[in-house]
């Protein structure tokens, strides 16, 4: 158990990490006045993780540590559904409602979309 903690952490670290780097790089870029930050990091997480889970079917040898800390480690730290939820409800009060809905929409649809597609991949 302990063991498997690290190996969280570590990966937490590095998705943690990542996620900032992904943000100062989109920092000024703006779609329909949102931040596309989070956008980005949240369908790449999708995309990282749907790969994982095949990889993981497909190869039921593949070492748990290791798909712990890519998958809850690193893919838990590299996306962030507080910070979407904060962006869309301050995009609503500030009077982009249809903004803020395409946004939901378009999160939800093209994660789920990223994450079938890499889960496929493997499957």
């Amino acid at each position: 158990m302990f063991q498997n903690c690290l190996y969280v952490m570590a990966g937490g670290a590095i998705g943690a990490l990542l996620r900032y780097c992904v943000a100062q790089l989109c920092a000024n870029v703006r779609v329909l006045t949102l931040p596309i930050g989070t956008f980005i990091v949240n369908l790449l997480g999708c995309l990282l993780l749907g790969l994982l889970t095949g990889l993981a079917e497909s190869h039921s040898n593949a070492p748990r540590p290791l798909m712990l800390m890519l998958t809850v480690g690193v893919c838990g730290a590299f996306t962030t559904f507080s910070t979407f939820s904060s962006e869309t409800i301050k995009a609503a009060e500030a009077g982009m409602a249809w903004q803020a809905a395409l946004y939901v929409a378009a999160s939800l649809a093209f994660g789920f979309l990223l994450f079938w597609w890499g889960k496929g991949l493997f499957s």
